[in-house]
């Protein structure tokens, strides 16, 4: 007879494959104030509900003298309503998380309110809720000004050069709008002096049920919730709404320069944009599809024809690095096209002329009926499958697609439905439907040439250099555009037999055998049908970049070229071709301590899996590609060398953390220089001989898998070589550094307590990373005020035997001492702190998690990797079925006693520069 865990397995694989996507049908109406909903009903997540409300106004409907308001309103809608005196403490009474539970989103022209209300909550109380704070909140002064911290705080977390290369590009592209204004958050001077009758004047214009859109989405009866929809929100009065016609940029005939840098910024880059009016393909009409299927044919030629001009060994101009074609909404029915040129740091004026060649010839060399057919060909084989499909997602998916269709106005229609109507229209499209819309692009009369160079590059282009470089390019001769590649298929000869299988061990309880080959590596075989005639594979050895005598930045370099380039003489593009007809996914990813490939095929295909990790091991050479990486790596000193406040940074953190001055050694120019491709080979050779451990997990057939295995896994090997280890170092410490050049403190706090790895403990510290995390928002977010969010992770590392804890937040450089201590505070009182109720939720949650991950062969792949690492054995499979019996408040409250450490404790504050 087989075992208790051995019944549990096999009935829990043969379960796993069956299918837990749902079909629906989303219900829709609208009440007679104005308010429309949609409702769909999803019941295999027993209890799940999601609701989405979102109000079309956002900070594009903002007055003048309202920078930020829509995104102020919408904290502020948390605090009191008419009904409750403290909105998110009555959410919170009833086990309601910020975050998890209740969020909310304002956009440029729109903000969404999303509730998850938790299990034991009714939909009658989260519509209850919903209604009051929509429609009945009292945005009071005092609120305000409590909220006015938090929000300062968050404007503060966004500070950065992301934040302020995005918001020139947006100015930029936007030129002439509304939405040039200021960001969405507004700005500081408005997020400290902003009165509340602002906010109550927004409020009340546009928070009116006839400017709102209801989407509730899981577990409900469609009758009954129309019923309480109607109940909640029938008796709120609709409102006259202002015209909202100020969604369009102005339109242009002019060259408008725009020029987007940023000190902190190594980008350098030109693009030519031309900006469309759209109003034609929108909507649903028959006319407005057809247009938008001109759209997306004409775009798929243009974006193809740029990157075979991109990809053309020496075909750009020195200087000029790569062309992409990018398409986006400007407006809501304005669009731009642009073709972006990466250039070196003083090549723009080069990038620019390349990008106005390719404009050109576009203009001269109108696309042909091949073109069209092969673009045309891509979207067949995509209306080929959506006719096949059956409607069925999973809820996630589900969740996704309202929110792209319904909930941005747009009708929801099943994939056989979507085919049957597009189907009439792609058929009809000619070339010179194409062409026609290509010329009307090119033609547009508003441009603008954005450029960016890095840094501190000094440089201006101007109109007459634009129209200098047109007329350049005017009076050039222009070539045919480049032809997209044929690739003919790459071909892989038969390998002989490698090897044998010495040893076997079987693990019964598991599922799980262990085979010694012959050349000394191990396989373990996970036999599973939760795969489903699929083999997922991986292969790792310890040949990381900190291995002896390999060199870090040399081995890493091997490593990504190789992955790069085909075995033998073959290109790389005849390689993804073999892949994509073999059906075959392998990547190679080298981390300090392993080096691991990972793959998947289809059971029939797993020769070929096997066969191509044989090529890279054995067959594959670094050939192509070091001259563009040495290029690219001399910019990265470059900026490193230019850029030395964050030099400084690294350096002071490393040295904080590990007692060095970097743990990531770069090259110098020489070394870089004097680089060969036989050294790189030399060293992947080195790498490859490294004893490699093979997990394989398949219900394939014993005696066929081993012959794959023998014939192509047990490969020549050598000595294992020993690891440079260097791990964060013991000790309390601290480093303050000025070289911020944003007004905020950035805070990173770590922590590690020794701790020997077990199932058990990593998952109870997975849990309390949540408590954890959700205690410490409370205290310095709601109490003192101080953050808008943070950051908490919290490990029990395998490798290290560690418990290893990071804490960040954002906040006022005077606060940032008072917070650290605040947080400090928290996490020594953790077990204290840690309820009953917190307990329960947090076993909730993992039971429903853990259902969801183990019908995943990832986790059953991950976890059979920990426990043979760890143990050498597979136990850890059946033991991991016992995790949610060590969920308790006791042995919760001993882990957590472990996380805060005070001897084991390194805090890096950024400072602002002085003058900040």
């Amino acid at each position: 007879m087989r075992s208790k865990n051995q019944l549990f397995l096999a009935l829990f694989f043969a379960l796993s494959t069956q299918a837990v996507a749902e079909i629906s049908t989303p219900v829709q109406g609208k009440l007679d104030n104005g308010l429309r909903y949609t409702l769909l009903p999803l019941h295999e997540e027993k209890g799940h509900v999601e609701i989405r409300m979102k109000v079309d106004a956002g900070a594009v409907d903002q007055k003048d003298n309202q920078h930020g308001v829509a995104h102020m309103v919408e904290h502020s809608v948390f605090h009191q309503s008419e009904k409750y005196p403290d909105v998110m403490a009555h959410l919170h009474r009833n086990n309601w998380v910020r975050g998890k539970n209740y969020n909310a989103v304002t956009t440029m022209d729109s903000t969404t309110y999303m509730l998850t209300p938790p299990t034991k909550a009714t939909l009658e109380e989260s519509l209850d809720v919903l209604d009051q704070m929509l429609f009945h909140a009292k945005l009071t002064q005092k609120d305000l000004d409590s909220e006015h911290k938090v929000i300062m705080e968050e404007w503060r977390q966004g500070l950065g050069v992301a934040s302020a290369m995005n918001q020139q590009r947006s100015a930029a592209i936007r030129a002439d709008s509304r939405y040039t204004r200021s960001p969405v958050i507004g700005t500081e001077r408005a997020i400290a002096t902003m009165p509340a009758s602002e906010l109550q004047d927004f409020y009340h214009t546009w928070y009116v049920p006839n400017n709102m859109q209801l989407l509730i989405m899981g577990d409900i009866e469609p009758d009954r919730v129309k019923s309480l929809i109607k109940q909640y929100f029938g008796d709120e009065q609709a409102k006259h709404l202002p015209p909202r016609d100020y969604l369009e940029p102005v339109l242009k005939d002019r060259i408008l320069m725009s020029k987007i840098q940023d000190p902190r910024s190594g980008v350098s880059q030109v693009a030519f944009i031309f900006r469309i009016d759209e109003s034609r393909s929108k909507g649903q009409s028959e006319r407005a599809r057809f247009e938008r299927m001109v759209d997306r044919l004409a775009l798929g030629v243009v974006t193809q024809r740029i990157r075979n001009e991109s990809m053309a060994k020496n075909n750009l101009p020195k200087g000029v690095d790569s062309l992409v074609v990018r398409k986006s909404d400007v407006g809501q029915k304005t669009a731009a096209l642009a073709i972006f040129a990466s250039v070196g740091e003083t090549s723009h004026k080069t990038g620019l002329t390349r990008v106005l060649t390719e404009i050109e010839r576009l203009k001269r060399y109108p696309v042909t009926a091949e073109e069209l057919a092969k673009q045309k060909e891509s979207i067949q084989a995509q209306l080929d499958n959506a006719k096949k499909n059956k409607g069925d997602r999973d809820f996630q998916t589900w969740v996704q697609v309202m929110m792209t269709t319904v909930l941005s106005d747009k009708p929801y229609q099943s994939q056989p439905e979507i085919a049957a109507a597009t189907q009439p229209i792609l058929d009809k499209i000619t070339v010179d439907d194409v062409n026609g819309r290509i010329r009307s692009w090119l033609n547009a009369k508003d441009r603008i040439v954005q450029y960016q160079p890095p840094r501190k590059t000094r440089l201006n282009l101007t109109v007459a250099d634009v129209e200098a470089a047109m007329a350049e390019v005017d009076k050039t001769e222009i070539k045919a555009p480049i032809k997209e590649k044929t690739i003919t298929p790459m071909a892989l000869d038969a390998v002989d037999t490698q090897g044998a299988v010495k040893k076997t061990e079987v693990f019964n309880a598991q599922n799980v055998q262990h085979w010694m080959l012959s050349n000394g590596d191990k396989v373990v075989w996970l036999k599973s049908g939760l795969v489903k005639d699929r083999t997922h594979f991986k292969a790792i050895s310890n040949a990381g970049f900190k291995l002896e005598g390999l060199g870090e930045w040399q081995s890493q370099i091997a490593a990504q070229l190789v992955a790069q380039n085909a075995p033998y003489d073959w290109e790389v593009e005849q390689l993804n071709h073999w892949k994509e007809l073999s059906k075959v996914n392998l990547s190679i990813n080298q981390t300090e301590s392993k080096l691991i490939f990972d793959g998947t095929a289809d059971n029939d295909r797993l020769k070929d899996l096997f066969r191509l990790f044989y090529a890279y091991e054995v067959e594959t050479k670094v050939k192509d590609g070091l001259d563009e990486t040495k290029e690219q790596f001399t910019r990265t000193l470059d900026l490193q060398n230019e850029k030395s406040d964050d030099s400084e940074c690294l350096k002071a953190v490393t040295r904080l953390r590990y007692g060095v001055e970097s743990t990531a050694a770069l090259p110098t120019k020489d070394e870089l220089k004097n680089l060969t491709e036989s050294d790189l080979n030399a060293r992947w050779t080195k790498m490859m001989a490294v004893p490699t451990t093979y997990y394989i997990m398949s219900d394939m057939n014993e005696s066929e898998l081993k012959k794959l295995v023998t014939q192509y896994l047990a490969i020549p090997r050598d000595q294992e070589l020993k690891p440079t280890e260097n791990l964060p170092t013991e000790g309390k410490s601290a480093v303050e550094l000025k070289q911020n050049l944003d007004p905020k403190s950035e805070v990173t706090f770590w922590m590690f307590t020794p701790h020997p790895w077990q199932g058990k403990d990593a998952m109870q510290v997975a849990l309390l990373r949540s408590i954890a995390a959700n205690k410490l928002k409370l205290a310095l977010r709601d109490k003192a005020l101080g953050v808008y969010s943070l950051r908490f992770e919290s490990t029990l590392n395998p490798q290290t035997a560690r418990i290893e804890s990071e804490l960040k937040f954002t906040t006022e450089p005077s606060k940032a001492e008072s917070l650290i201590e605040a947080a400090r505070a928290v996490l020594k009182d953790l077990p204290n702190m840690i309820t009953a109720e917190d307990v329960k939720a947090a076993k909730s949650q993992f039971v429903q998690t853990e259902k969801q991950r183990l019908k995943e062969p990832v986790t059953w792949m991950n976890r059979l990797i920990l426990s043979e690492e760890q143990f050498g054995d597979p136990h850890y499979l059946t033991e991991m079925q016992q995790l949610p019996n060590e969920i308790t408040l006791a042995k919760l409250k001993k882990t957590a006693a472990a996380i805060y450490n005070e001897n084991n404790q390194k805090i890096y504050i950024l400072m602002p520069k002085p003058g900040r």
